[in-house]
C-alpha cells in the first residue's frame, strides 16, 4: 500500500512468515535484505548480500521470486511493478522460515576412543627405606608425567593420605591434564558442527561412548 501523508509517500510492507507477520511502514527507499535483517525475520545470505548465493530469495505478491538483497523498494519501484496505492507489499518468506537442521544420520557410527582417558594410580606407602619424592614415585608407578603446575595438587593429595589417585591422561604423551575427586562419575566430551547459517551439538560419556544429547538452531552471526 502507498500512502501520501503531508507530502511524503509512505509505503507499507507486510512480510509474512510461517508463524510470523510483520509490517512496515516507510516513506524511504529499503533494500528488502535489510529490512528482513532489521526486523529478525529467519533468512539467509551466506554471500552478505552481495546476490552470488541465491538463499535470500523472497516471494512477492503479484511479482513472483525476487533476491531480497538486490530489491530496493521505493514508490517508484512500486509504480513500475504495477502496485496500486491502496495495495500492500506481501513479501512470503521461504520455506525454511522454521529450522530443519539435520542432526541424525550424518555419519556412521563412530566408536569413542578420545585422546583423553581416565585412569587410576595406586601407591605404595611411603617408608624410610623408600627416600624417591613423592613426584618420582607416583611417575616411575604410573608411567605419566606430571607437568609442572599441577605438582602442588599431587602432593596435596598424597599428604592427605589418599594413596588410590584418579586422574585424566593424554594417551598419545602419557601427560597428566587432571586430577579427580574419587567421586567423578563421568567424563563429556561435546562435538560441534559450526555452519554458516546453522549450529548442531552432541554431547557423549566419553568412556562409554553413549550419547547424552543433541541440539540445533540457527547461527546467530549469520548473514
Amino acid at each position: 500500500m502507498i500512502r501520501q501523508d503531508k507530502g511524503n509517500i509512505s509505503m507499507i510492507i507486510m512480510v509474512k512468515g510461517e508463524n510470523s507477520l510483520i509490517e512496515h511502514v516507510s516513506d524511504q527507499p529499503i533494500n528488502l535484505l535489510h529490512l528482513l535483517q532489521e526486523h529478525n525475520a529467519v533468512i539467509s545470505a551466506p554471500c552478505g548480500g552481495n546476490g552470488s548465493c541465491g538463499k535470500c530469495r523472497v516471494n512477492i505478491e503479484g511479482l513472483g521470486s525476487v533476491l531480497s538483497c538486490q530489491t530496493v523498494i521505493s514508490p517508484d519501484w512500486a509504480a513500475e511493478n504495477g502496485f496500486r496505492p491502496d495495495q500492500p507489499i506481501v513479501v512470503h518468506l521461504p520455506e525454511y522460515g522454521k529450522a530443519q537442521i539435520s542432526s541424525e544420520g550424518l555419519m556412521p557410527d563412530i566408536i569413542i576412543d578420545p585422546l583423553l582417558n581416565r585412569g587410576q594410580v595406586e601407591l605404595d606407602p611411603a617408608s624410610i627405606i623408600d627416600q624417591r619424592s613423592n613426584e618420582q614415585r607416583f611417575e616411575e608407578t604410573s608411567g605419566l608425567k606430571v607437568p609442572f603446575a599441577l605438582l602442588p595438587q599431587l602432593y596435596d593429595i598424597i599428604s592427605s593420605g589418599h594413596l588410590k589417585i584418579d586422574l585424566l591422561f593424554k594417551r598419545d604423551t602419557g601427560e597428566v591434564t587432571h586430577f579427580l575427586n574419587a567421586d567423578t562419575k563421568r567424563i563429556l566430551g561435546a562435538a560441534f558442527d559450526i555452519g554458516t547459517t546453522t549450529l548442531a551439538a552432541w554431547l557423549y560419556d566419553l568412556e562409554s561412548g553413549d550419547r547424552l544429547g543433541v541440539s540445533s538452531r540457527y547461527n546467530p552471526q549469520r548473514s
